[in-house]
């Protein structure tokens, strides 16, 4: 991926998919353990222990939340990581999550695995976990792909029709030290960076936007759970966050009260919007609320 420009091993960006997902099977009882090989800066082979002495492994054919919307289109990297893994643990179930098998599903079914899920897995996946072990029915768990008769059964995609209905991100889970992704801007001071989702999804429809059944659905995440997971940011050092929102100040009042849960954490932020949302009331506020960075972007240029 460093070869195409598009990753590295001094950017990685914090998985927050997977950390929705082991939040959830924390609240189910389920053990369970995540790897961030772009972190560790490790490959599949270290960590063969591990994988050989799983029971369900949840493969993700993109490296996180960031790269789902604005990655590469090559189904290589993934199908070569999930035969690696199928080499290491024959006999483990593995469900793909991710925005490839999420808008073309069908160029998977030749892979080793056993479940797809389509669309935004951070809730479906703990369900679909807990059914495999309870030996309850799948079927009907929206998302979910599955084989019935060495057939495909294809399902539309899962969405979070609430972000309310999200666990509040176990940042404790992760060494927020070993992500320097996105850093902050040259011109303020930071100790520690992070992106952080406080927002979901897009009111426009732009066609150059590749977020094909995941992440359309405008959505926001109630105060106080952007308020949880800031502080738990701010006890492991971080001082700057950049929001990956798709797009920011689309409400005005739950953007300013995001503005001052931050101020109140001492968090610089940086984030993505319109030109068009913006003047310089907003623009005014956000620098006097610890704004560090705002990027704009442009449907259409007129000349």
């Amino acid at each position: 991926m460093e070869k195409v420009g598009r990753m590295d091993k001094n950017t990685p960006v914090v998985p927050l998919e997977y950390l929705y997902i082991s939040a959830e099977l924390d609240k189910k009882g389920i053990g369970n353990d995540f790897v961030d090989l772009w972190a560790l800066n490790k490959q599949l082979t270290d960590m063969e222990k591990e994988i050989a002495n799983s029971e369900i492994i949840v493969f993700n054919s993109a490296p996180s939340y960031v790269f789902w919307r604005d990655g590469t289109l090559e189904t290589g990297f993934p199908k070569k990581g999930i035969e690696e893994v199928r080499k290491i643990n024959p006999k483990a179930k593995i469900i793909l999550i991710g925005p490839h098998a999420t808008v073309k599903p069908s160029d998977f079914f030749a892979e080793k695995i056993d479940f797809i899920i389509r669309g935004e897995p951070d809730l479906v996946t703990a369900e679909l976990i807990e059914a495999l072990i309870e030996k309850k029915d799948f079927t009907n768990l929206q998302g979910v792909c599955y084989k019935k008769e060495n057939e495909w059964v294809l399902s539309k995609e899962a969405n979070v029709d609430n972000l309310h209905n999200l666990p509040v991100l176990p940042f404790e889970k992760v060494n927020l030290k070993l992500y320097n992704w996105p850093p902050a801007p040259e011109n303020i001071h930071s100790n520690l960076s992070a992106g952080y989702e406080a927002s979901r999804g897009c009111i426009y429809d732009c066609t150059f936007c590749f977020r094909e059944g995941f992440r359309g659905k405008f959505r926001l995440k109630s105060f106080e759970q952007v308020e949880a997971e800031l502080e738990k940011l701010r006890q492991q050092g971080v001082d700057y966050i950049y929001f990956i929102d798709e797009i920011f100040a689309v409400d005005r009042n739950w953007t300013k009260r995001v503005c001052e849960i931050a101020t109140e954490k001492g968090i610089k932020w940086g984030c993505q919007t319109r030109p068009h949302l913006m003047n310089k009331e907003k623009i005014k506020f956000y620098a006097q609320h610890n704004c560090a960075r705002i990027e704009m972007g442009l449907e259409t240029v007129n000349t």
